[in-house]
C-alpha cells in the first residue's frame, strides 16, 4: 500500500498484513467506538476529492506544463 493514500489514524491505519493480532485488535476497536471511523471516512471523502478531482488535476498538469515551456 502507498505511503500517501492512508493517513494513519486520520483517515485510516496501516496495519501489517501478517499481524493478525494487530488486525483484530484494530477490529475490536473499531466495533467498540465506531465514531473514528466515521470520522476517518469523512476525512478520507475530503482529501480524495480535493487531490483527485479530475478538474483541479488537469489545471495543476496545464499549470506545470506552461511553467516548462
Amino acid at each position: 500500500m502507498k505511503a500517501d493514500i492512508v493517513m494513519e489514524a486520520k483517515t485510516g491505519h496501516r496495519l501489517d498484513a501478517c499481524d493478525g493480532v494487530a488486525r483484530g485488535d484494530m477490529i475490536d476497536a473499531l466495533v467498540a467506538d465506531p465514531n473514528p471511523q466515521r470520522s476517518s471516512g469523512e476525512l478520507g471523502r475530503a482529501d480524495a476529492l480535493q487531490r483527485f478531482d479530475a478538474r483541479v488535476n488537469a489545471r495543476r498538469l496545464i499549470e506545470f506544463v506552461r511553467s516548462r515551456c
